[in-house]
């Protein structure tokens, strides 16, 4: 039978990488499988990426925590999970997060057979409502305020760092009446708190520099894009030589990655985690 697979991402992701990566691999698909062709839609998963009826089998990780849409910028943290449950703040994060989540499953609704299977790992909270990612974007935060006492960064600055993600519950991502609205049914759920590499590395090395490095190189691939966005050139007037000295985005963000990763080295076992949760769940189109 004829497979077709069809990568999806926004349309600034680098495909070509993604297609030397697949052409290229000897455990790629493209070398396992007879009679594979491989495809890719530049289409934002808030969209429709396929046809209607057509998609047998769909897969996504780690990627629909992200919000469609900032609904607000957050004055005294980065995300989400400082809010107090009932403030204004959360109420509007919770629901961009569900109407986000509605436009998901209508979507791939659509677009799979009946009998079609939407697979996704998504990051999630625990059943208390908690996350291991808030003591490490709590120590983000921290260092961004300590910048902006300094001078460094002004106070809109680290509102800019506002995370556009949201982190659902067990019962938002499995929400019976939406799922029905959707004709979709829930054939799997299951939480996971996957171990963290980088930590398990630096337990049998004890070399916490190395760790330090790798846990800030890896927030870093995830944040960069934000921290920079949020940093803006301007100058800093020196009190020792009263001059004033420039200050890019480049060299904040420089800054603000590099004192973090001195956090981290000062207590290395604070620092176990540096990713979220996961609920795998697999949804069915209704026959």
């Amino acid at each position: 039978m004829p497979v077709m697979v069809v990568h999806n991402d926004l349309p600034s992701n680098d495909f070509s990488s993604l297609f030397h990566l697949v052409q290229s691999h000897d455990r790629s698909y493209l070398h396992t499988r007879d009679n594979v062709s491989v495809l890719a839609s530049g289409t934002s998963f808030y969209s429709r990426v396929m046809p209607r009826n057509s998609v047998h089998f769909g897969f996504s990780a780690s990627a629909m925590h992200w919000l469609s849409r900032l609904p607000c910028k957050l004055s005294g943290a980065m995300n989400h999970l400082f809010l107090a449950h009932d403030s204004s703040e959360a109420q509007a994060f919770r629901s961009q997060a569900l109407d986000d989540w509605r436009r998901i499953l209508t979507h791939r609704a659509h677009e799979m057979v009946p009998g079609g299977v939407f697979m996704v790992v998504v990051s999630c909270l625990d059943e208390n409502g908690k996350s291991p990612l808030q003591y490490g974007i709590g120590v983000m935060h921290q260092v961004a305020v300590r910048m902006q006492n300094e001078g460094i960064l002004s106070e809109q600055e680290v509102q800019d760092l506002t995370i556009g993600h949201y982190l659902r519950s067990r019962g938002e991502l499995t929400d019976r009446s939406l799922l029905q609205r959707c004709g979709l049914e829930v054939v799997r759920a299951e939480f996971k708190r996957p171990p963290n590499p980088i930590f398990q590395s630096y337990q049998r090395s004890g070399d916490a520099a190395e760790f330090a490095k790798s846990w800030v190189g890896y927030t870093q691939a995830r944040m960069e894009p934000t921290v920079a966005a949020a940093f803006k050139d301007s100058t800093l007037s020196l009190a020792s030589s009263g001059r004033a000295a420039p200050w890019t985005s480049r060299t904040k963000t420089e800054l603000f990655f590099h004192r973090l990763e001195q956090h981290v080295l000062h207590d290395p076992a604070k620092h176990e985690y540096n990713g979220a949760d996961r609920m795998l769940l697999c949804f069915r189109k209704q026959m």
